[in-house]
Order: structure tokens, then C-alpha cells, then sequence
């Protein structure tokens, strides 16, 4: 007798409809919990659409509708191999400073033809399909061409997440927000969905009942929960303008070492050549070192725990790229490092303060620019080979 909807017990319940329902619930709460969607979220939208899509699968050959799974091969074979490029481009739209274009569709490739190619079957060739061939052909597409897609797509999407972590150094003075650390559980938790498909029909163990929708479920609340309050960083690098920029000191540095006023600003008017290329010249690279730094100690924009490489370039009105060269080459750091050495010194120095007795260690550090009390003591420690409290009591 065929397992059916009706006679399905609590296990199949827990095995089969809650993480199909959770696919398709978070599925409408990412497309309507945010009034303005970016990439990101439409990207996030579509993967648990394709996630639930997987799973009614599954669910459709659990209960025995092959008649209903057998045709929804159709939409099934294609979103199961696209799943991981799309998961790609989801943690690319993130990371990246520049938007997605239309490059991005040709990632789905193996998807269309798979897609045309069992239409076309089953519109002109229905008879093949009661043939072995046609069966072969459906493990190829599942198991061949999903395993070959997810090698490739975990691959880039762990490059692109570790080349993300070294890069948020030199455009943030935080990590809170940008650096992405929660999409290294996403990763994992995409690999090990996939890995738990693979067990359940390669080993036969008891309590796999149990183990599938606690893989999926969690997957999937980890997912939502991060992925909605996630920001692109393209989105938080270029928010809105904080300060203006500082007409005396930019036009000091334009006139006073001959460089041509287009290359002084980050404008909507600098070319894209512009904005793409490097400083290689020593001399001038030395100037805008110098010009930072004299920056920093009279505005003291440290001090806000929001500072970015371009609200810096936006008040310099020097392009982000060449200051973030000028502090790698000058200092040998990157720019969260040297930001925070500024706000470590700024703490240094409100601590000594008798003026400051009133404030808490926890208070200045959040005065100095540090998002957290966890970050401040991490960092000062590690400038300072001290924390706040055992620098406050040497000091004193």
C-alpha cells in the first residue's frame, strides 16, 4: 500500500512537510519582511525557493506520487544543479564592492540545457522515457552534474569569502557587520545539506528520520535569521556622505604638489580607468600617507565606530583605492589596524585623565570608537600588550 498524505505518521511528518513548509514560509518572509530588496535578498529569496523546490521532490517520491515526481523532474533536475551557483553568487552579491550584471546568468548554463533538454523529452519523446537511457541520463544530471557544480561553486565561494576577509581590513575600521563570519556556518551547513542527501541513500542507518529535518531546519533558520539583517558591503562602503570634504587641505595637496584636480577627487565625473588603476609613484604615495595622517590627529575621525575607507576618501576627496596603497606601503598595515591604533591611543589618553574618573572602561572605549566592549579590550590588548584595566592601574 502506498504511503499517503492521510496516513502519515509524526515522523514522516517531522521527515517530510515541517522542512518543506519552512522552505516555502521563509521563501515569502524574505521577499515581504524588507521594504527595499537588494540583489542579495532577491538572490536569498530564490534559494529557498530552489531549497523547497528540492525537497517537495523528495517529499513527492516519499509518499509515493511517482506518477507527480516524475514530471516535476523537469523543474526538480535543473534547480537541484543550480543551487550552487546560485549560493555563489548570493555570498559574490554580498561581498563585492561592484554589482552583479548580467555575466552572472551565464552561471546557469548547465540549468537551461538541462531544463530544454527534459522538455523536449517529454513534449516529442514521452516513450523514451520508459527507457533505461533516460534513467542513466537523470543520474547524470542529478548525481554527476550536481557533484561536478557543487566542487566548482564551494570552491569559489570559500575563495571569494576568504579574499572578502582580507580585503574588509583595508576598507573598514570594524569587523561588526562586514566581515561575513556567519557565512562560513552557511557554507558548511550548504555542504553538509548536500552530504546528508548523499548518506541517507548510500547508508542504511535508523534515525535518519530524525537527522534530515534537523539538518534542514536549522540550515534554514540560520539562513533567514542572518540573511535578512545582513547588508551588502557595497551598500554600508558607499552609504550616505558623513562629512564634507576638506577644501584647505585638498586644495592644498592640488596645488601645492601640481597634481591635476581630476585625480584628486572620487567624483561621479572620474573616469573608470581612474578609478581602477594604482599609484605607483613613491613621492606621491608618501603625500597622501601624510596627508592622512595630518587628517586624522586634527579631525579625529576615529572616533566614529562607522568610519570607512570612503567616508575618508569622500572627505580627502582622494580616491579610496590609492589611500588604502598609501597605508599599505607607508605603514605597513591595513586600515582597520591603523584606525584602531588611533582610538587605542585616544583610550590611552582618556584613562590617564583624572577628568575621566566618572567614565567606565566599557564608556571610553565606546567614546574612542570601538563597537563593543569584546572588540575594544581584544584590540587594546593587542596594541598595548595590556588591558584597559592593567594599563590604568600601571598608569596610575
Amino acid at each position: 500500500m502506498a504511503v499517503t498524505v492521510e496516513n502519515l505518521n509524526l515522523i514522516d511528518v517531522l521527515s517530510g512537510v515541517i522542512p518543506l513548509m519552512l522552505a516555502f514560509t521563509f521563501t515569502v518572509l524574505s521577499f515581504f519582511v524588507k521594504k527595499k530588496r537588494t540583489i542579495s535578498d532577491i538572490l536569498l529569496t530564490v534559494f529557498f525557493l530552489f531549497l523547497g523546490i528540492i525537497l517537495l521532490e523528495f517529499f513527492l517520491t516519499f509518499i509515493h506520487e511517482n506518477k507527480i515526481a516524475l514530471k516535476f523532474l523537469i523543474i526538480f533536475v535543473p534547480v537541484f544543479q543550480a543551487v550552487s551557483p546560485l549560493k555563489y553568487l548570493y555570498i559574490k552579491s554580498l561581498s563585492s564592492l561592484t554589482p552583479l550584471n548580467k555575466k552572472a546568468f551565464l552561471h546557469f548554463i548547465p540549468s537551461y540545457l538541462s531544463m530544454f533538454i527534459l522538455l523536449i523529452i517529454n513534449l516529442f519523446f514521452n516513450s523514451f522515457i520508459e527507457r533505461d537511457a533516460y534513467w542513466n541520463m537523470l543520474i547524470v544530471m542529478i548525481i554527476g552534474g550536481a557533484t561536478v557544480l557543487n566542487l566548482i561553486y564551494i570552491s569559489k565561494s570559500i575563495i571569494i569569502y576568504r579574499k572578502h576577509k582580507k580585503n574588509t581590513g583595508n576598507l573598514f575600521s570594524y569587523e561588526s557587520g562586514v566581515d561575513l563570519k556567519w557565512m562560513r556556518f552557511a557554507i558548511a551547513g550548504y555542504i553538509m545539506f548536500f552530504a546528508s542527501i548523499a548518506l541517507i541513500e548510500l547508508v542504511d542507518f535508523k534515525g535518519d528520520e530524525y537527522f534530515l529535518p534537523v539538518v534542514y531546519s536549522v540550515y534554514l533558520f540560520y539562513l533567514i535569521l542572518n540573511g535578512l539583517k545582513q547588508k551588502p558591503i557595497a551598500d554600508i562602503f558607499n552609504g550616505d556622505i558623513k562629512y564634507q570634504v576638506k577644501s584647505t587641505d585638498l586644495e592644498n595637496y592640488v596645488t601645492q604638489k601640481n597634481v591635476p584636480e581630476k585625480e584628486s577627487a572620487l567624483s561621479s565625473e572620474a573616469d573608470s580607468k581612474y578609478k581602477s588603476s594604482s599609484l605607483k609613484d613613491d613621492t606621491r604615495i608618501k603625500e597622501i600617507a601624510d596627508l592622512l595622517i595630518k587628517h586624522l590627529e586634527s579631525s579625529k575621525v576615529y572616533l566614529d565606530p562607522g568610519l570607512n575607507l570612503m567616508d575618508v576618501s569622500r572627505q580627502l576627496g582622494i580616491n579610496y583605492k590609492y589611500i588604502s596603497q598609501a597605508i599599505n606601503h607607508n605603514f605597513n598595515k591595513n586600515f582597520i589596524s591603523l584606525i584602531s591604533e588611533y582610538r587605542v591611543n585616544e583610550a590611552k589618553q582618556m584613562i590617564v585623565n583624572p577628568e575621566n574618573d566618572n567614565y567606565t572602561i566599557e564608556a571610553i572605549g565606546e567614546l574612542c570608537g570601538f563597537q563593543s566592549k569584546s572588540t575594544f579590550y581584544t584590540t587594546f590588548k593587542k596594541v598595548t600588550g595590556q588591558t584597559p584595566m592593567q594599563f590604568k592601574e600601571v598608569a596610575i
